[in-house]
């Protein structure tokens, strides 16, 4: 099993380090560019937004790098989230991607007995003792804590333009 998932800015890097704490062989796509909006474009229904068209990029991208399961935040409702997924599922079917998907949904809305089982997909059956899963999903969120504090002192600081059509 080669896990990937979208490329969601800060985000990757905290999944991927969650992954490497839980020693999970997994993809991190390439950062978003012309080439992962091509890719999407090109497997995407013409109708949807940008950011569907980056993921599904960002996907086939992982799947030409080796990726067979990708996890995905998932949300219950009808909300864009919660529609991206399926979106996707059938989308990457459709383009002879064939993942195994696990959906992390908020253990609020599925329980965490469900959330947990989950979890448990990405350990193929090796045993993760519930402490180990804590500290590794406290390290993800450690680190993107630490990446938006960086994101915000790099916004104060960055310079600006008197005409910002200037540039």
């Amino acid at each position: 099993m080669i896990v990937t998932f979208p490329h969601l800015g800060a985000m990757a890097y905290a999944l991927s380090d969650f992954l490497n704490e839980l020693d999970i062989c997994h993809v991190v796509p390439p950062e978003n560019g012309q080439e992962t909006l091509e890719a999407g474009i090109e497997i995407s229904p013409e109708e949807m937004c940008l950011p569907f068209k980056f993921m599904a990029g960002n996907l086939k991208r992982a799947y030409d790098m080796g990726a067979d399961t990708a996890i995905m935040a998932a949300t219950c409702g009808p909300c864009r989230l919660g529609e991206y997924c399926q979106l996707l599922m059938e989308t990457m079917e459709n383009a002879g991607c064939s993942y195994r998907w696990i959906l992390l949904d908020s253990p609020a809305e599925i329980g965490l007995r469900e959330f947990k089982r989950r979890c448990e997909l990405l350990t193929e059956g090796r045993h993760i003792s519930p402490v180990r899963l804590a500290k590794s999903i406290a390290s993800g969120i450690n680190m993107m804590v630490k990446l938006d504090r960086l994101t915000r002192k790099i916004e104060r600081r960055a310079g600006y333009l008197d005409e910002p059509y200037e540039a």
